[in-house]
């Protein structure tokens, strides 16, 4: 029994744990580098935005950088993930002139719509 217990114990730190801490990182970036709701019907400039800020850099550096790159999978399709790391500087350049957003934190407050925070107004 103990050995089955080292060989568990094994497993879950060499294999488990880095796959849930990859797992996590890809899912959080991921629900939050896109839009959903109010996008404007195949608009692709509204679909998604860049994370490439500093503070993502944790969660980036756990799934190979995709919320800097996926972003230009939206427009170049037929890229593979090893490609769009050899052009993101280029893509970032051009996805900025076209207007994609960069870093957009009030994603998280607007529940990932695309649109601007809405104003409140209080009812007289």
């Amino acid at each position: 029994m103990q050995q089955a217990v080292t060989v568990v114990n094994f497993l879950a730190a060499t294999w488990l744990a880095p796959n849930a801490l990859r797992m996590f990182c890809l899912h959080f970036v991921s629900s939050n580098m896109h839009y959903y709701g109010d996008v404007e019907d195949k608009n692709i400039m509204q679909q998604c935005q860049v994370l490439n800020a500093w503070w993502m850099l944790p969660f980036n550096l756990f799934c190979f950088n995709f919320g800097s790159t996926h972003a230009i999978h939206h427009f170049l399709v037929k890229e593979p993930f090893y490609v769009r790391q050899l052009t993101a500087k280029t893509g970032h350049r051009v996805m900025r002139e076209m207007g994609v957003r960069f870093n957009d934190s009030g994603t998280f407050r607007r529940d990932n719509r695309f649109g601007p925070e809405p104003v409140l107004t209080v009812a007289a």
